[in-house]
Protein backbone atom coordinates (compact mmCIF):
# COMPACT_ATOMS: atom_id res chain seq x y z
CA UNK A 1 0.00 0.00 0.00
CA UNK A 2 1.53 3.29 -1.29
CA UNK A 3 -0.86 5.26 1.36
CA UNK A 4 -3.71 5.45 4.07
CA UNK A 5 -5.33 8.63 4.92
CA UNK A 6 -6.91 7.73 8.42
CA UNK A 7 -9.29 9.77 10.79
CA UNK A 8 -8.12 10.63 14.26
CA UNK A 9 -10.92 10.05 16.14
CA UNK A 10 -9.56 11.69 19.35
CA UNK A 11 -9.57 14.56 17.11
CA UNK A 12 -12.12 15.83 15.09
CA UNK A 13 -11.48 17.14 11.53
CA UNK A 14 -7.94 15.53 11.96
CA UNK A 15 -6.53 12.98 9.78
CA UNK A 16 -3.39 11.14 9.36
CA UNK A 17 -1.95 10.50 5.85
CA UNK A 18 1.13 8.10 6.32
CA UNK A 19 3.06 7.31 2.59
CA UNK A 20 5.30 4.44 1.86
CA UNK A 21 8.35 5.29 -0.86
CA UNK A 22 7.85 2.54 -3.03
CA UNK A 23 10.63 3.75 -5.29
CA UNK A 24 14.32 3.08 -5.68
CA UNK A 25 15.19 6.89 -4.95
CA UNK A 26 15.18 8.97 -2.13
CA UNK A 27 12.13 11.24 -1.43
CA UNK A 28 13.21 14.61 -0.48
CA UNK A 29 9.81 16.59 -0.17
CA UNK A 30 5.87 16.03 -1.47
CA UNK A 31 2.96 17.74 -1.97
CA UNK A 32 -0.47 16.64 -1.28
CA UNK A 33 -4.17 18.06 -1.53
CA UNK A 34 -7.72 17.74 -1.10
CA UNK A 35 -9.83 18.83 -3.89
CA UNK A 36 -12.69 21.40 -2.80
CA UNK A 37 -15.08 23.25 -4.29
CA UNK A 38 -12.60 26.49 -3.98
CA UNK A 39 -9.74 24.94 -5.36
CA UNK A 40 -7.94 22.70 -3.26
CA UNK A 41 -6.02 22.68 0.15
CA UNK A 42 -2.62 21.99 -0.29
CA UNK A 43 -0.22 20.46 2.31
CA UNK A 44 3.46 19.86 1.57
CA UNK A 45 6.16 18.36 3.65
CA UNK A 46 9.98 19.12 2.92
CA UNK A 47 13.66 17.44 3.78
CA UNK A 48 16.72 17.86 2.62
CA UNK A 49 19.47 15.22 0.79
CA UNK A 50 21.04 15.22 3.79
CA UNK A 51 17.88 14.71 6.02
CA UNK A 52 15.21 13.44 3.52
CA UNK A 53 11.36 12.51 4.34
CA UNK A 54 11.57 9.24 2.76
CA UNK A 55 14.46 6.67 1.95
CA UNK A 56 13.64 3.51 -0.23
CA UNK A 57 11.11 1.63 1.24
CA UNK A 58 10.24 4.07 4.34
CA UNK A 59 7.24 5.45 5.41
CA UNK A 60 6.61 9.26 6.27
CA UNK A 61 3.27 10.32 8.47
CA UNK A 62 1.68 14.29 7.96
CA UNK A 63 -1.16 15.12 9.54
CA UNK A 64 -3.41 16.68 8.22
CA UNK A 65 -6.22 19.34 9.75
CA UNK A 66 -9.40 20.31 7.89
CA UNK A 67 -11.50 23.17 8.32
CA UNK A 68 -14.84 22.30 9.35
CA UNK A 69 -18.12 23.80 7.41
CA UNK A 70 -21.30 23.05 6.60
CA UNK A 71 -24.58 24.69 4.75
CA UNK A 72 -27.83 26.03 6.31
CA UNK A 73 -30.62 24.10 4.90
CA UNK A 74 -34.26 23.98 5.09
CA UNK A 75 -34.00 21.02 7.58
CA UNK A 76 -31.34 22.73 9.71
CA UNK A 77 -27.47 23.12 9.55
CA UNK A 78 -25.98 20.20 7.64
CA UNK A 79 -21.99 19.59 8.09
CA UNK A 80 -19.72 19.27 4.98
CA UNK A 81 -19.30 15.38 4.61
CA UNK A 82 -15.68 14.71 5.45
CA UNK A 83 -13.11 14.10 2.34
CA UNK A 84 -13.24 10.95 -0.04
CA UNK A 85 -10.34 11.84 -1.98
CA UNK A 86 -6.76 13.12 -1.12
CA UNK A 87 -4.08 13.58 -4.30
CA UNK A 88 -0.14 13.49 -3.62
CA UNK A 89 0.49 15.84 -6.31
CA UNK A 90 3.99 15.65 -6.74
CA UNK A 91 7.29 13.66 -5.29
CA UNK A 92 10.71 15.54 -5.30
CA UNK A 93 13.41 12.88 -4.82
CA UNK A 94 17.27 13.84 -3.95
CA UNK A 95 18.71 13.93 -7.53
CA UNK A 96 16.58 16.81 -8.46
CA UNK A 97 14.17 14.16 -10.35
CA UNK A 98 10.65 14.59 -9.73
CA UNK A 99 7.01 12.84 -10.35
CA UNK A 100 3.97 14.50 -10.43
CA UNK A 101 2.87 18.06 -11.60
CA UNK A 102 5.79 20.07 -12.64
CA UNK A 103 4.43 24.02 -11.59
CA UNK A 104 4.44 22.26 -7.39
CA UNK A 105 7.90 20.46 -8.48
CA UNK A 106 9.46 23.61 -9.38
CA UNK A 107 7.77 25.49 -6.75
CA UNK A 108 9.23 23.21 -3.96
CA UNK A 109 12.67 23.38 -5.54
CA UNK A 110 12.22 27.39 -6.08
CA UNK A 111 11.75 27.66 -2.09
CA UNK A 112 14.54 25.23 -1.41
CA UNK A 113 16.88 26.54 -3.60
CA UNK A 114 16.25 30.19 -1.86
CA UNK A 115 16.68 28.70 1.64
CA UNK A 116 19.50 27.08 0.92
CA UNK A 117 20.95 30.21 -0.53
CA UNK A 118 20.48 32.07 2.70
CA UNK A 119 21.04 29.37 5.32
CA UNK A 120 25.14 29.24 3.66
CA UNK A 121 25.10 32.96 4.09
CA UNK A 122 24.15 32.71 7.74
CA UNK A 123 26.79 29.95 8.32
CA UNK A 124 29.45 32.83 6.91
CA UNK A 125 28.18 34.97 10.01
CA UNK A 126 28.05 32.57 12.20
CA UNK A 127 31.50 30.94 11.27
CA UNK A 128 32.72 34.48 11.56
CA UNK A 129 31.44 35.04 15.18
CA UNK A 130 32.71 31.99 16.96
CA UNK A 131 36.33 33.99 16.42
CA UNK A 132 35.06 37.66 16.99
CA UNK A 133 36.58 39.37 20.00
CA UNK A 134 33.30 41.14 21.70
CA UNK A 135 31.41 40.23 24.75
CA UNK A 136 28.22 37.89 24.67
CA UNK A 137 25.87 40.78 24.65
CA UNK A 138 27.83 42.49 21.93
CA UNK A 139 28.04 39.53 19.34
CA UNK A 140 24.76 38.50 19.71
CA UNK A 141 23.16 41.90 19.00
CA UNK A 142 25.76 41.64 15.81
CA UNK A 143 24.67 38.33 14.66
CA UNK A 144 21.04 39.28 14.66
CA UNK A 145 21.57 42.94 12.74
CA UNK A 146 23.63 41.00 10.42
CA UNK A 147 21.06 38.55 9.47
CA UNK A 148 17.99 40.40 9.79
CA UNK A 149 19.78 42.57 7.28
CA UNK A 150 20.89 39.69 4.44
CA UNK A 151 19.65 40.59 1.41
CA UNK A 152 16.33 38.82 -0.27
CA UNK A 153 17.01 39.88 -3.81
CA UNK A 154 16.90 36.94 -6.49
CA UNK A 155 19.78 36.55 -8.75
CA UNK A 156 18.86 35.82 -11.85
CA UNK A 157 20.92 33.42 -12.69
CA UNK A 158 19.05 31.29 -10.03
CA UNK A 159 15.94 31.65 -12.06
CA UNK A 160 17.43 30.82 -15.20
CA UNK A 161 18.83 27.48 -13.72
CA UNK A 162 15.14 26.84 -12.19
CA UNK A 163 13.68 27.33 -15.48
CA UNK A 164 16.55 25.23 -17.34
CA UNK A 165 15.60 22.23 -15.07
CA UNK A 166 11.61 22.37 -15.41
CA UNK A 167 10.93 23.55 -19.02
CA UNK A 168 7.70 22.87 -18.74
CA UNK A 169 6.61 24.80 -16.38
CA UNK A 170 3.60 27.09 -17.09
CA UNK A 171 4.25 30.16 -19.16
CA UNK A 172 1.67 31.90 -18.09
CA UNK A 173 3.53 31.67 -14.32
CA UNK A 174 7.25 31.40 -15.60
CA UNK A 175 10.00 33.83 -14.07
CA UNK A 176 7.89 36.25 -12.08
CA UNK A 177 6.53 33.62 -10.30
CA UNK A 178 9.41 31.33 -9.71
CA UNK A 179 11.28 34.75 -8.57
CA UNK A 180 9.01 35.46 -5.75
CA UNK A 181 8.74 31.65 -4.64
CA UNK A 182 12.32 31.71 -4.25
CA UNK A 183 12.59 34.80 -2.52
CA UNK A 184 10.51 33.41 -0.02
CA UNK A 185 13.31 30.85 0.59
CA UNK A 186 15.72 33.59 1.31
CA UNK A 187 12.97 35.47 3.85
CA UNK A 188 12.49 31.37 5.30
CA UNK A 189 15.93 31.13 5.79
CA UNK A 190 16.73 33.98 7.61
CA UNK A 191 13.31 33.78 9.79
CA UNK A 192 14.95 30.51 10.56
CA UNK A 193 18.59 31.86 11.57
CA UNK A 194 16.90 34.62 13.64
CA UNK A 195 14.99 31.66 15.49
CA UNK A 196 18.56 29.92 16.36
CA UNK A 197 19.87 33.33 17.71
CA UNK A 198 16.66 34.10 19.88
CA UNK A 199 17.23 30.00 21.24
CA UNK A 200 20.78 31.06 22.33
CA UNK A 201 19.26 34.18 24.10
CA UNK A 202 16.54 32.39 26.10
CA UNK A 203 19.81 30.03 27.27
CA UNK A 204 21.82 32.72 28.07
CA UNK A 205 18.90 34.17 29.96
CA UNK A 206 18.44 30.93 31.47
CA UNK A 207 21.52 30.01 32.80
CA UNK A 208 23.90 32.90 32.96
CA UNK A 209 26.16 31.56 34.98
CA UNK A 210 26.69 28.16 33.10
CA UNK A 211 25.94 30.01 29.27
CA UNK A 212 28.89 28.97 26.86
CA UNK A 213 28.43 30.92 23.96
CA UNK A 214 30.68 29.40 21.26
CA UNK A 215 29.10 26.31 22.37
CA UNK A 216 25.84 27.35 21.60
CA UNK A 217 26.61 28.74 18.38
CA UNK A 218 28.31 25.73 17.43
CA UNK A 219 25.19 23.78 18.20
CA UNK A 220 23.19 25.34 16.44
CA UNK A 221 25.89 25.89 13.41
CA UNK A 222 25.70 22.49 12.82
CA UNK A 223 21.61 22.13 13.00
CA UNK A 224 21.50 24.34 10.09
CA UNK A 225 24.03 22.42 8.35
CA UNK A 226 22.50 19.56 8.62
CA UNK A 227 19.11 21.25 7.60
CA UNK A 228 20.42 23.38 4.88
CA UNK A 229 22.50 20.24 2.94
CA UNK A 230 22.10 20.33 -0.46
Amino acid sequence: EAASFISESARPNSYRLTVRNLSSKVITALDVYLPDEGGRSSTSAQGTPARPLMTPGATYEIPISISSGGRRTPQGYVPDPPPQKLVIATVVFDDGTYEGETETAADITARQKGRQIQLARVLSIMRNALDAPETIAVALEKLKTQISTLRIDVDASVVDELLTRFPKYPQERGRKWLTVVVMNGLKQGREEALFRIKDIEEMRARRPENFDFKQALRAAQEQLEQRSAN
